[in-house]
């Protein structure tokens, strides 16, 4: 998971929550991995992130602005293990109409 890149979409004035669910991977540990801390960032584009939260298994947060139509934008979760793994999934979204 930790190079995964996953592919969403959003209209220029929607604000959307993108969400990572770690569940899956975490039962590959005994005992369970849980999630210790998560920040999001934005990596390339003009989108925003804020109201994020996360749970001892996903994260969350909501993805917001954004100029141009059909431009790229990149999100990147940097999640860190209560077991010390640190996890850094990607998200890109498109704007569209």
């Amino acid at each position: 998971m930790s190079s995964t890149t996953f592919k969403a979409e959003k209209r220029l004035t929607d604000q959307v929550y993108v969400q990572i669910d770690c569940i899956n991977e975490f039962a590959l540990w005994d005992p369970n991995d849980q999630i210790a801390s998560v920040i999001w960032t934005v990596e390339d584009g003009d989108v925003t992130v804020d109201d994020a939260s996360n749970t001892i298994t996903s994260c969350k947060t909501r993805v917001s602005g954004g100029t141009k139509l059909y431009s790229w934008h990149s999100v990147r979760a940097t999640i860190t293990c209560a077991s010390g793994q640190v996890y850094t999934p990607l998200i890109e979204i498109q704007l569209v109409r």
